[in-house]
């Protein structure tokens, strides 16, 4: 879990912070009005946006676009929506860069997907995909580009554990304690980038959420892996590659996205990518 606190506004300019339930969360939107821009229509457009994320995207809607493309033709050329393509292109990366540690395919089958130019990809077999490790974070960054398009001074967009901010005064990035779940703590500042944060904060081997998807089993002891990056989509999906390999691991993928890792345990230890690699 992210937070953040008010964005402090120079009197001249309207704020304004709208929440919504999408995303299987509470999605709040905030935003400061630049001197041309319309305050209230920027955060609409900004939560359209996260809303098609979700009717694109949403693995547990028979009717939504990824799963319309788990039974498409097979071995044919399949055009879906940019957006969708974006993101499964970025999924497939993730996935061949990490050795099968960020998995959209449930089943270690993301080779069958292949990505084709033009907004197309091309189904080889059969398989259930699953994109909630990385479209959040797409969400995230749609409602941002819709808050700058609309001409917006700053604004943050906060979807549960991912959050991204831009403007001129930031945000204080917070994260819950992994010892004691209810509290958060304090790790930094965030200013235009963005953060995603995961983690086993209860029990970590019955209900683990994060898991390495090649052999099923919990890929984090109870703790947190927060990773900033320049994007959300990123930020979410590099969560998933570090709590599988490890901040060492993990290293080289992260300065290839420009990303840095925090890991946080329960026994009050803190981890973070740049002790990696200055130790190096």
């Amino acid at each position: 879990m992210n937070s953040f606190s008010k964005i402090s506004a120079e009197p001249a300019y309207d704020s304004m912070c709208r929440a919504r339930p999408w995303l299987g969360t509470l999605v709040e939107i905030r935003a400061i009005a630049g001197p041309s821009g319309e305050i209230e229509q920027a955060i609409n457009a900004a939560f359209a946006a996260v809303a098609q994320v979700h009717t694109l995207m949403n693995a547990h809607d028979a009717n939504s676009e990824l799963c319309r493309l788990a039974s498409a033709p097979l071995n044919q050329p399949y055009s879906i929506h940019p957006w969708t393509w974006q993101v499964l292109t970025a999924a497939n990366q993730l996935a061949e860069l990490s050795d099968g540690s960020f998995d959209f395919t449930q089943r270690g089958r993301w080779r069958d997907l292949e990505i084709l130019p033009g907004n197309q990809v091309r189904l080889l077999r059969r398989m259930p995909l699953d994109l909630s490790g990385i479209a959040k974070g797409f969400a995230v960054d749609a409602a941002i580009a819709a808050l700058r398009l609309a001409g917006m001074h700053s604004g943050a967009v906060n979807a549960g554990g991912d959050l991204r901010v831009f403007g001129p005064d930031g945000e204080p990035l917070h994260v819950r304690c992994p010892k004691k779940p209810g509290q958060l703590l304090a790790v930094g500042h965030l200013a235009n980038e963005a953060a995603a944060t995961s983690g086993n904060y209860f029990d970590a081997r019955k209900n683990a959420r994060l898991r390495d998807p090649r052999t099923g089993q919990p890929a984090l002891a109870r703790g947190s892996i927060t990773v900033r990056a320049p994007t959300c989509m990123f930020a979410d999906g590099l969560t998933k590659v570090v709590a599988v390999l490890g901040l060492i691991r993990a290293q080289p993928l992260l300065a290839k996205y420009g990303a840095t890792a925090l890991l946080l345990q329960t026994n009050g230890r803190t981890h973070t990518s740049a002790q990696i690699k200055n130790a190096a």
